[in-house]
Formats: C-alpha cells, sequence, structure tokens
C-alpha cells in the first residue's frame, strides 16, 4: 500500500518538529512559522515517513501507522492515497463516496488521481447516475476509506465539481482502456430496474458523451486507526491557506 518518502536531512528535523516549517514536493525548506500543527501542502515525499520499511506487528499494532508524531502520520495519509491510485488490489483503492440528498447513500467507486499539493482526489461516473444528480444539488462528500489488515480508517470531506465533454474529461476518457469504456454505453441508466441481471442493450457509440469525471477538493481529513494497544485518531482542516491538525478522542 505504502510509497517510499526520501528521508529529511537532519538538520531540517528539529526546524519540522517545532512547527517552523513547510512542505514542497521533493525538497524541504524552512519557512514562516506557522503553528506546530500547520502544513502548507498536501504532499510528504520531503520527510521521514518511514514507508517501505516492513510491516511488522506490535501487539496487533502496524509499524506503518506506529507514530505519535501528527506529521508523520499526514505523510502516510497522503502517501498512502497515491499509492492507491497505482496498486490495483489496494484497499483504499476502492473506497465508498457518500453524497447529500439522495436515496442510495454511499457507494464504492475507484479512486482514479491523487494530488495532495492542490487536496484533490478524484473517480470517474456515468453522467445519469444518481450519485451526479445528488452532486449538482449540492457538491459536498465524504469519502471513506477503510484498510482491514492495519484496521485503519480514513474520513474525507470534500467539495466535488463535475466534468463531463471538457479537456479534464478528455484526458481521463484516453486513459480509460477499450472493456471498461463498454459500461458508458448501455440503454439504459445506471439504477433503471430490469427483469435480469444483466446490463441489457449496449448502444453503438464510444460511451464518452455519458463519461464524466469528478474531482473533488478536500476540507478535512479525519484519521482513525484501531490499533490493539489503544485507539488513535487525528483531524486535519484546511483554514483557506494551511492544513491544520490535532489529535482528538478515538
Amino acid at each position: 500500500m505504502w510509497g517510499q518518502c526520501q528521508d529529511a536531512p537532519p538538520e531540517k528535523r528539529g526546524e519540522f518538529a517545532s512547527g517552523n516549517w513547510k512542505l514542497v514536493t521533493g525538497n524541504f525548506q524552512p519557512s514562516r512559522r506557522v503553528g506546530a500543527r500547520g502544513l502548507q501542502r498536501g504532499s510528504c515525499r520531503a520527510m521521514d515517513c518511514g514507508l517501505g520499511r516492513g510491516s511488522g506487528r506490535i501487539k496487533g499494532m502496524d509499524l506503518t501507522w506506529d507514530s505519535t508524531d501528527l506529521e508523520v502520520v499526514w505523510c502516510r495519509v497522503w502517501e498512502g492515497l497515491e499509492t492507491a491510485t497505482r496498486t490495483p488490489g489496494d484497499a483504499w483503492r476502492t473506497p465508498v463516496v457518500a453524497t447529500a440528498g439522495d436515496a442510495g447513500g454511499g457507494r464504492v467507486v475507484v479512486l482514479r488521481q491523487v494530488d495532495g499539493k492542490v487536496r484533490s482526489l478524484t473517480f470517474h461516473t456515468d453522467l445519469r447516475a444518481p450519485k451526479v444528480t445528488a452532486l449538482r444539488a449540492s457538491p459536498w462528500l465524504t469519502w471513506v476509506f477503510y484498510e482491514p489488515r492495519t484496521q485503519v480508517q480514513l474520513r474525507v470531506r470534500a467539495a466535488g465539481t463535475i466534468h463531463a465533454g471538457d479537456a479534464i474529461a478528455a484526458e481521463a476518457w484516453d486513459r480509460v482502456p477499450a472493456g471498461s469504456r463498454k459500461n458508458y454505453t448501455t440503454a439504459e441508466a445506471p439504477g433503471t430496474e430490469r427483469p435480469h441481471p444483466m446490463a441489457g442493450e449496449y448502444l453503438e457509440k464510444t460511451g464518452v458523451e455519458r463519461f464524466a469525471v469528478v474531482r473533488t477538493v478536500a476540507e478535512s481529513v479525519d484519521w482513525l486507526w484501531l490499533a490493539e494497544g489503544g485507539h488513535r485518531r487525528a483531524r486535519w482542516e484546511w483554514n483557506g491557506a494551511i492544513w491544520v491538525g490535532r489529535w482528538v478522542t478515538p
């Protein structure tokens, strides 16, 4: 599930611990003081995350998450999300997305892209799906990720934008495998009642006219680890300029 972060140089670790820092892709630089729990960006590639160092267990606790440093946990959250997009079978690759206002509530989607620098998480959908109607009524949704091996739950509150027929959708469509494109050519909309379980008639179309990308921008992140040695929970919120995190009661 996990990628590999580059270690921060020893002389920078004190600055990081004191809060006089910011995160930038591929480099670690001191910055104006933003508070002991403030993060300038979502990227963690310059942090000493300890990822890729095995997954041994101590009293049921997976070492991947065994840190009392809030910033290290934050790094691992985004690294785990980014890794899931390129790792088939990763538990975080198929999260639940719950939209507001529609009777269907939550449904499983495939996490397609993650960009911590701009706080974005993306999935694909059929334009005729009920979740699109729900998002047009209210852009707010919640992503729910769960990794059963480590017993870690992640909830991301975000606002979604629907892209269809634009450059973002066209670029994503180019990456959709030919076999998957057929899913967007059904004659009936997703959720239509049928007399049998098969998809029914497929239209002689490419499917692109019914394809949509939902790009969401995260506003809050809630992490919960159900560790045998004691549950841990943290929450981060975007304040318009930086992420502000804190430990909270599980």
